[in-house]
């Protein structure tokens, strides 16, 4: 990569990182989301620590919102201190939860790789076989240990 695309990538990923921290922070005193209805509804938002994403189909249509809506509240349920995955699926239904660490960490990764420098020569093909070597002996052991 040239180096003013590296820089670039750089700036954008770490205001994209600060931004997410900004919103971790405040996803404890408020409870953002952002819904789209039609057919069905579809609410990404952000509560106590976690970035949520909910699906559900609507049976009835009568009088419903079609479109987008956002709403911002303030936290007036206790606070979670558990920072956990969570996932489920139904035919009518999808619900996910991951907290704020894991797209912050996402974040960083591209800044960081593409600093640290490669290696400018390649691996010989003695290297290849030490190192194949060494990964069988170690699968090899993970089964028997497991038999």
């Amino acid at each position: 990569m040239t180096r003013r695309l590296r820089i670039t990538v750089s700036v954008f990923f770490a205001v994209l990182t600060v931004l997410l921290c900004v919103l971790w922070v405040r996803s404890y005193w408020r409870i953002d989301y952002i819904r789209y209805t039609n057919s069905s509804v579809t609410t990404i938002g952000y509560r106590q620590g976690r970035l949520c994403f909910a699906r559900r189909k609507l049976l009835q249509h009568a009088g419903r919102y079609h479109g987008w809506e956002a709403e911002s509240l303030p936290m007036t349920i206790p606070r979670n201190p558990y920072s956990q995955f969570q996932w489920s699926v139904g035919p009518q239904f999808a619900n996910a939860r991951i907290p704020f660490w894991l797209p912050i960490l996402l974040c960083c990764l591209p800044i960081t790789a593409q600093w640290i420098p490669r290696p400018s020569r390649r691996f010989s093909l003695r290297t290849l076989f030490i190192a194949m070597t060494l990964l069988a002996v170690v699968l090899g052991l993970a089964v028997w240990l497991s038999a």
